[in-house]
C-alpha cells in the first residue's frame, strides 16, 4: 500500500500508512506475547507444563516467568531467521 502511494505521489499520506503498519504490527506481536503467557499459565496449573510456569510475580499478580520465556523464544526467533524476514513474515 505504501509503495503505491509512493508511486502515486501520495507522501504524505505514505507516511502515515507506514506508521499505521508499524503500530499494528507491533501491538498484535505484544498481544500474541500476553496471550501465550497466560496458555502456559493455564497448561501448567492443569499439570501439562512444568510448574515454573505457573508462578505469579508477587507484586504485579502476573504470570513473569512464562511472560519472559515468550519474549526470549520471540527474540531468539527473530535474530535466527533475520530481522528482515521476520519483520516481512507479518506483512500481507
Amino acid at each position: 500500500m505504501a509503495t503505491a502511494l509512493k508511486v502515486l505521489g501520495y507522501n504524505g499520506i505514505r507516511q502515515w500508512v507506514s506508521i499505521g503498519a508499524i503500530v499494528g504490527m507491533l501491538s498484535s506481536l505484544l498481544v500474541f506475547q500476553y496471550g501465550q503467557a497466560r496458555i502456559w499459565f493455564a497448561m501448567s496449573r492443569d499439570g501439562l507444563l512444568p510448574k515454573m510456569f505457573s508462578k505469579v510475580h508477587p507484586v504485579h499478580k502476573t504470570p513473569h516467568i512464562s511472560t519472559w520465556i515468550a519474549g526470549l523464544a520471540r527474540i531468539g526467533g527473530s535474530f535466527a531467521r533475520g530481522l528482515t524476514s521476520a519483520a516481512n513474515s507479518y506483512a500481507p
